[in-house]
């Protein structure tokens, strides 16, 4: 079932009051995600004007991840979602790699400003053509395979 608003502004009263996508959202004004998560599982998010995050955005798909440069991104795909899953690129606040998919970096930078935590059992692959930067912390309990290139610190 997919929907199409003007502005679409969802609020939570924390990370466990979760809000999950039945389809396709696209906002052609704003998009808001307050205070809760908004799990957009392996649908797709389209957003035309300015978004805003103060809570967690999940992504399970193979690319259908979006950036936002607040608040905290989840890839959180698993096999039976996705084979695999590729990381949009860009700069992100914070970042977690959860479940079984493996997270792939290519053709380009994925930046984060606060920290990136890769959860045990998940396999992140940084292509050739990928670079891994994170400016804060990186906990690492699963595995990273570089080809490319991985910056920890500014």
């Amino acid at each position: 079932l997919a929907e199409s608003y003007n502005n679409l502004n969802l609020t939570g009263t924390g990370l466990g009051d979760v809000k999950t996508a039945a389809g396709n959202l696209s906002a052609g004004g704003t998009f808001s995600n307050l205070l809760g998560t908004t799990n957009m599982s392996t649908y797709t998010l389209s957003i035309t004007g300015a978004k805003t995050n103060t809570g967690k955005m999940q992504f399970a798909g193979l690319s259908n991840g979006l950036v936002f440069s607040d608040g905290t991104v989840e890839y959180n795909g698993s096999t039976s979602d996705a084979a695999s899953q590729t990381i949009g690129l860009g700069t992100y606040s914070t970042m977690l790699f959860s479940n079984n998919s493996p997270k792939n970096i290519t053709g380009g930078t994925v930046r984060t400003t606060s920290g990136l935590t890769v959860s045990s059992g998940v396999t992140s692959n940084v292509q050739a053509s990928g670079t891994l930067q994170v400016d804060g912390t990186l906990s690492n309990a699963g595995t990273i395979n570089n080809s490319g290139t991985v910056q920890v610190g500014p």
